[in-house]
């Protein structure tokens, strides 16, 4: 056996070695991405609903595939923003959102409960039940956490000037770092050049 297969001998044992001896696997999940979102207006026509208000109580299921869990969030409304004219002030939807604490997805992609957002959702095209829930548009492009805390915002109801920030930036959306329920474009309103507040 020649000097160099015999390195390369070694230096294969020795991967095999510390790949063997590297603890247990986790798993994590992720999702991709069907699309990319130029606008705040191509977000917002991508979506079934837009509304503000708090996140409460969470529930995991794998109730898809067993593999896969998924976080199940009660969102109280406090403000629908899109359609103009919705009426879910005051009623709680559910969001689903891929991942949970056992299959932990990218940091800042799940719903915190007790804070706020405004939030770009899908409805989920499930079968049943599921029917009623919805995703939150592109995964975490249509996650916006706001500024003040949740108990202020629902005091004062000022939800139309409150700044939500992107929680989670996806490298090729281009979407305003920071935006308010009011700059949210309606459906079929022209799309205008955006400056963040």
């Amino acid at each position: 056996m020649t000097t160099r297969c015999r390195a390369a001998a070694a230096a294969l044992a020795v991967l095999g070695l510390t790949t063997a001896c590297a603890g247990p696997v986790t798993s994590s999940s992720s999702a991709s991405r069907a699309a990319l979102y130029g606008s705040l207006a191509e977000l917002t026509a991508a979506s079934s609903l837009v509304v503000a208000g708090v996140a409460g109580d969470q529930r995991t299921a794998a109730d898809i595939t067993p593999s896969l869990d998924f976080t199940l969030t009660a969102f109280e409304v406090e403000a629908t923003v899109e359609p103009e004219g919705g009426s879910f002030e005051g009623r709680t939807i559910v969001v689903r959102q891929t991942g949970s604490a056992d299959q932990p997805p990218p940091a800042g992609s799940l719903l915190e409960p007790g804070r706020a957002y405004l939030l770009f959702l899908t409805a989920s095209g499930l079968p049943g039940e599921l029917a009623e829930q919805y995703y939150v548009t592109g995964v975490t492009a249509g996650l916006y956490t706001a500024r003040d805390p949740a108990a202020l915002l629902v005091e004062s109801g000022d939800w139309g000037t409150a700044v939500f920030d992107e929680a989670a930036v996806e490298e090729g959306d281009v979407l305003p770092d920071a935006v308010t329920a009011a700059d949210v474009p309606t459906l079929g309103e022209p799309q205008e050049d955006y400056i963040a507040p």
